[in-house]
């Protein structure tokens, strides 16, 4: 019912609107496409801001990327002067260190060179979960082999507890 009540206001219109539209009718100013530059530029404008701020922190984090690493490198010795209790506690709250600190480790190891340098690429795969002796020696000399089978036993005891 309303719907129809509504289509006629709409269809009927009194004298009053028809002198009200013929007062405010007017042709269309010519712009010469000004409108649609304004449009254009205001449009520009919402996605420079919409990129503003992801831009700006790639580009941050790309300049703190090498001193962020460089930190991480210094700080590394210092974990041979803490005790081993004081690092497994945080280190259960924070996962990623430990994957940046043997990333660094790794690192060192690689430009030592030798089987040094072997081992490093080695604890790749053990983080990914090799544990065969054979596999994991293949590359490397009786000594590498024995680090890399005390290094398999320490992780036997951490993942029977």
């Amino acid at each position: 019912m309303k719907s129809k009540v509504i289509n006629m206001a709409d269809k009927t219109s009194d004298a009053q609107d028809r002198f009200l539209e013929s007062v405010f009718h007017s042709e269309s100013i010519p712009d010469d496409g000004f409108s649609d530059r304004i449009v254009l530029t205001i449009r520009r404008r919402i996605w420079i801001n919409r990129l503003a701020l992801p831009v700006a922190a790639l580009i941050g984090a790309a300049f703190a990327l090498k001193p962020a690493s460089q930190l991480i490198v210094a700080l590394l010795p210092l974990l041979n002067i803490v005790p081993g209790d004081m690092i497994n506690a945080p280190l259960q709250f924070l996962p990623q260190l430990q994957m940046i600190m043997l990333g660094g480790m790794a690192e060192q190891m690689s430009m030592a060179g030798g089987d040094i340098a072997n081992i490093g690429a080695i604890l790749k795969d053990m983080i990914d979960g090799e544990r065969n002796v054979d596999k994991l020696c293949d590359k490397v000399g009786p000594q590498g082999e024995s680090l890399i089978v005390q290094i398999l036993a320490e992780l036997g005891k951490l993942e029977v507890h």
